[in-house]
Order: structure tokens, then sequence, then C-alpha cells
């Protein structure tokens, strides 16, 4: 070090000029480097689904309660009956990482009076129960006939669909993530306390369906499939179509893990 050399000791207040613009200039190119990666990174992640939960905002909706495929609550649109693409229908939860299957027991066909949370995605609602929901509509009980209180229920055939299975509770939206690994653990616990599992399909030039998974009797699968949750698999089960919802009966044997 010559006698001409900046010179800075820690204590002091200032530090030599040449050395302070030089730690300016560095501090100055760190930080925009920084914002440059961080935009980098954001540019590169996947972006949430455009899932939807209401969450504070209550809803009372009057229909039909369904206990099969899935609880559902089976809503008539204007002017319309409760059959086939006339009625919405809207899977049932409890609040918390819990199915409402419990809820239902026994309201199979009878008209309730609901009173919930909405959870959507486009092309599926789902309704989160408020404590004390469903409440049985006093003028009288509904039926659907032909053993199917869904109503309308359409068979699409046998078909090979390659996904990822998920919670559909988080999936519609009320978790971000809610696909793959960062949300396998909470996925398997929501699965495993009653919430309807469902196979997520992303079809190659974009866009997506989910599959409501019941057995092959048409009962629930729950923790039969949670060793196989947010990892890709493939099934191969009977699909029908119950109005807006997809479901697809499989046997946990026909559920093969793809590498």
């Amino acid at each position: 070090m010559s006698a001409g050399d900046d010179f800075y000791v820690g204590y002091q207040r200032r530090a030599p000029a040449a050395l302070a613009g030089f730690l300016r200039g560095a501090s100055l190119l760190l930080l925009v480097l920084a914002a440059a990666m961080a935009a980098l990174l954001a540019t590169g992640q996947k972006r949430f689904g455009p899932g939807v939960f209401e969450y504070g905002t209550e809803r009372e909706l009057t229909g039909v309660i369904a206990e099969r495929p899935v609880p559902l609550l089976v809503v008539p649109r204007p002017g319309s009956d409760l059959s086939g693409e006339g009625a919405s229908r809207y899977p049932l939860v409890r609040r918390g990482k819990h199915g409402a299957a419990e809820a239902v027991a026994g309201l199979d066909g009878a008209l309730a009076r609901v009173a919930g949370t909405l959870i959507y995605r486009p092309g599926t609602t789902m309704l989160e129960l408020a404590p004390g929901s469903p409440a049985r509509v006093p003028i009288g009980v509904a039926r659907f006939g032909a053993g199917d209180p869904a109503g309308g229920a359409e068979d699409l055939g046998t078909h090979t669909l390659s996904g990822e299975i998920v919670d559909s509770k988080c999936w519609l939206g009320v978790m971000k993530p809610n696909r793959r690994r960062p949300h396998r653990a909470c996925a398997a616990l929501c699965i495993r306390g009653g919430i309807p599992p469902a196979l997520v399909v992303d079809f190659e030039g974009g866009g997506e369906a989910m599959f409501l998974l019941v057995d092959g009797a048409g009962g629930a699968l729950g923790r039969r499939v949670l060793d196989l949750v947010a990892e890709p698999v493939e099934i191969r089960g009977r699909v029908a179509r119950h109005g807006d919802l997809l479901v697809l009966a499989a046997d946990p044997a026909a559920i093969r893990r793809l590498r």
C-alpha cells in the first residue's frame, strides 16, 4: 500500500471518497441484479390456477341432497327441472379438512336449505357447509327415480386417463399451490378426512378437466388412494357425466403410478 492509497478504519464516520463511490456503485448494481433475478424467477414459475374461495361470504341455496356419487346439492336452474343439464350440482364439504358424508347421511333425495361458502373454478362450484347445515325443508321430498338420486347421469364409457390425484376442495380454490409435491401432505389429510379425491387431467394444448373419483361400485375411494396423491398416475375406469360434473369410477387396482 502506497501513501496515496485510500485507507478506511471502521470506526471513522466517513469512508474515503473513492471507496465510498465504489461501494455505492457496487450496492446499486447488486440491487438491480437482485430485482432482475426475482423477476426472472417469477416469470418462470407456473401460474396458480383460477380457483376462488369466497372466504367470509356465506350464501344460502335450496335444492335436493344427493349422497352419491359424492355428497351433492342439486339446484334447478331458472325455468328447468332437476334432471340433466337443467340443474347445477354443488359437491358438498365441511369446514376444514372434512367431507360432508356424515352431514347429509339420511337426506338422500330430500329437499333442503343449505348455507355455506362457495369454492369455484371454471366448470365446477363446491359448497363448504356452514355449521348446522343442511336443514330439511318441511314442504316435502323430491325423488329422482331410476336409482339415480343425482339425476340425469350420462354414461360416457370406459376410458384410460392420465393425470394427478388431488383433493377437490383445495384444487378448486381453497389453497394455492394446490397440486404436486408442495401440496401432497395437505391433500392426503383432506382426502383422509373425507374430501372427495379427484383426477386432474391437463390437456396438451392447454386447459384441464377434473374427474371426481369413486370406486367401481360408486362408493368413496378415500384412503385407498392416499399413497398415490400428487403423483402422475394412469387410471382406467368408467366415466359418467352428472350434469356439469364428470365422475370416474375405478377400482383402486386399476390405478397405475407413472414414472
